[in-house]
């Protein structure tokens, strides 16, 4: 049509079938590889942003020293999409923080990770021990997009002290967590982000971690795979 293509009506009927077919025969090619005592192939990952910027890049390093010749390729993008990828086949394995009402979604702990309130080291906070919650009330925020794991936990551990986002003075809302930790050291408010990410930044003394008094809030990212589809021996 024009300049752009559409898949026909016939065309997405075959698409989930054309991609069994490579899927087997990648599963072929790896399984004559291993006859030969190689472990050989590819390895698709989807995962959400934590784990993808922060925590398979050193395992995927240390996994290619043991075994070269495997490629593996990660995918960072949203849970949903992370979960539709293994789903259909288009990654074996996905790493993410929620869970989603899928059957055949086999779900395994993978990693804890840390959500904490992060100010600039400048800021009035920056010597305290410790905040009350009712004193982030009326605080500049800046948050991360609905959908993003650490915001729907620190929504939980806030309405369990009866503080909601509407009760925060969000003056920003971004869609990465680096962007994040920028803006929160350029002083345009504080914010709850993963401490992985303002790991760095907080070592450096850019930052701070402000503990709040009640509040421990921790999220589980877990591994998964499609549990009716035979595992690959790199898997």
């Amino acid at each position: 049509s024009g300049r752009s293509i559409q898949p026909t009506e016939a065309a997405q009927a075959l698409l989930p079938l054309a991609r069994e077919i490579l899927n087997f025969s990648t599963r072929i090619e790896e399984t004559m590889a291993a006859l030969h005592g190689e472990l050989s192939g590819n390895l698709q990952l989807g995962c959400s942003t934590t784990a993808g910027k922060y925590i398979l890049p050193h395992l995927v390093a240390r996994f290619r020293q043991l075994h070269p010749n495997v490629r593996v390729t990660v995918g960072i993008c949203s849970p949903v999409a992370a979960i539709d990828q293994v789903c259909d086949g288009r990654a074996q394995l996905g790493v993410l923080s929620s869970e989603a009402a899928c059957r055949d979604v086999e779900y395994r702990p993978f990693f804890e990770d840390r959500v904490v309130l992060i100010a600039p080291a400048d800021h009035p906070w920056a010597k305290r021990k410790s905040v009350r919650p009712e004193e982030l009330i009326g605080q500049p925020f800046i948050m991360r997009e609905e959908t993003a794991g650490s915001r729907r936990v620190m929504q939980t551990g806030l309405l369990q002290h009866d503080i909601s986002i509407q009760d925060l003075d969000v003056v920003m809302e971004l869609g990465n967590s680096e962007a994040i930790s920028t803006a929160v050291e350029a002083g345009i408010g504080l914010s709850f982000i993963s401490r992985i990410v303002a790991r760095r930044a907080m070592q450096i003394g850019y930052l701070v971690e402000v503990p709040v008094e009640g509040l421990d809030l921790r999220r589980q990212l877990h591994m998964i795979r499609h549990s009716r589809r035979a595992q690959t021996r790199i898997q």
